[in-house]
């Protein structure tokens, strides 16, 4: 390809081999070749003016962040860890008690 860049003395060709290109540079390689940058979209822009909060505002909620979440809303999304740790823990119990019976029972 014309506009690909030239490839650094040194490099390793094993990094990429075949010399693909993302669709990400593709794209970012056009626009720089066209001069051309992406205009925000309506949406974007007023969703961003929406958005801007006063310089004061923003550091009093750095400061005091006031999110609460409850135990249950922990238990409906972290159930499944829970769980996980119950089952470590019983293996790791099953384990310990193995190894106490097999010290007891095996001769020295």
């Amino acid at each position: 390809m014309p506009d690909e860049p030239r490839r650094k003395r040194g490099t390793s060709s094993s990094a990429n081999p075949y010399r693909t290109v993302s669709a990400s540079e593709r794209r970012a390689r056009r626009r720089a070749r066209d001069g051309s940058a992406p205009a925000p979209s309506s949406a974007a822009v007023a969703r961003a003016e929406a958005a801007a909060l006063p310089q004061e505002m923003v550091s009093e909620l750095l400061q005091n962040p006031t999110k609460t979440v409850t135990e249950e809303q922990l238990r409906s999304e972290y159930g499944h860890v829970l769980a996980d740790i119950r089952s470590m823990f019983v293996l790791a119990l099953a384990l310990v008690v193995l190894l106490v019976v097999l010290a007891t029972v095996l001769p020295r």
